[in-house]
């Protein structure tokens, strides 16, 4: 299976990333860059259906995605997935499908949205 490297960033790209962490991997090339929840999943599972499976996540925390949502009452809200949302669905992913789980880094400046994040990878991983 191809492999290849995400990040999920509202509005940095790697090497915006870089700056912030001095991480090189953030210089490398081939990074898919995703903004929202919907461009994560889409883009994952369209990959993986073509034999392709992210190897590296890289999460910021913070994403400014609104979602319309409908409850009982036909009254319009919206609602924001988050980063940890994001996180959540890739876990159940790669249960669903039976992959090894990506390494996952997260990039954020806030250490409790950050501990959240890999809190979900944490649990996932207790459960294999």
């Amino acid at each position: 299976m191809k492999t290849y490297k995400v990040l999920l960033d509202d509005y940095r790209n790697p090497e915006d990333v870089y700056y912030l962490t001095h991480d090189e991997v953030y210089l490398e090339q081939g990074w898919l860059v995703v903004r929202s929840f919907e461009e994560l999943t889409a883009n994952i599972s369209g990959y993986y259906h073509r034999g392709a499976f992210p190897y590296l996540v890289s999460f910021d925390s913070a994403i400014s995605t609104m979602h319309l949502s409908r409850d009982s009452g036909s009254v319009e809200t919206f609602v924001e997935k988050t980063a940890v949302d994001c996180a959540c669905w890739l876990a159940e992913y790669v249960a669903k499908y039976a992959l090894e789980l990506p390494e996952v880094r997260v990039h954020s400046s806030d250490d409790e949205a950050a501990k959240s994040i890999l809190k979900v990878f944490d649990a996932f991983k207790e459960k294999k």
